[in-house]
């Protein structure tokens, strides 16, 4: 082989090689491109997932904090209407206490007139009495509607009208000094009702019962 060959062989050679190298490079480079896409689309993908998670998470956390909140926004708002109601309740029992205690004046005047004023005062008596009741059934104020009662009891034995056609008289005095205690003991325990509390309002049904029990031997 002359050197004009010698050198051809070696030019198709080192041609030849630097094709192979280029295409096995191209190759290469084609592999590496695929697998960092698949890997990049794998990551993409597990990013995509975790967000979603974090999403999920993050939105389930806010339900239960909006939950709660609600939760607790529904028990101050019953709160406040539990006060409100009972204050209202309050104010109603201190309106009928009021007014039993005004029946309760207005009865011993009535009891100097006829039977048919001391009826109509009566009436009062008991519609505020049992108002008084249906406010504080919690305080067992069903003492004020026995009170009712046994304040219209000592009223009708004191009453001028009755004393003439029972005994010809005037006026009982006796009769009349029993209706006037028994009204002023009422009145005054009853003037503490609007500035008791709840314990104090039920030491105060216990001191109108024993009073009442102590005179009713006399109604």
């Amino acid at each position: 082989m002359n050197s004009d060959e010698v050198w051809m062989l070696q030019l198709w050679s080192g041609t030849f090689g630097a094709a192979i190298s280029a295409v096995a490079a191209a190759v290469v480079a084609l592999l590496v491109v695929t697998l960092t896409n698949k890997h990049q689309s794998r990551l993409s993908e597990i990013a995509l997932a975790k967000q979603a998670e974090w999403a999920s998470a993050a939105l389930a956390g806010q339900r239960e904090q909006a939950a709660e909140a609600f939760a607790q926004q529904e028990k101050i708002l019953r709160q406040q209407l539990a006060e409100q109601q009972a204050e209202a309740s309050r104010e109603r029992s201190t309106k009928a206490a009021a007014d039993m205690i005004a029946g309760s004046v207005e009865l011993r005047d009535a009891s100097l007139k006829s039977v048919e004023a001391m009826t109509v005062v009566r009436h009062r008596l008991q519609a505020a009495a049992w108002r008084w009741f249906m406010e504080g059934v919690d305080d067992d104020a069903s003492e004020v509607v026995l009170w009712a009662t046994h304040l219209s009891l000592f009223a009708f034995k004191a009453n001028l009208e009755e004393a003439r056609k029972s005994n010809g008289k005037e006026y009982d005095a006796a009769a009349g000094e029993r209706l006037s205690n028994a009204c002023l003991t009422f009145e005054g325990l009853a003037s503490l009702w609007p500035s008791s509390d709840r314990d104090d309002r039920k030491g105060l049904m216990q001191a109108l019962k024993a009073e009442r029990e102590k005179n009713s031997s006399l109604t």
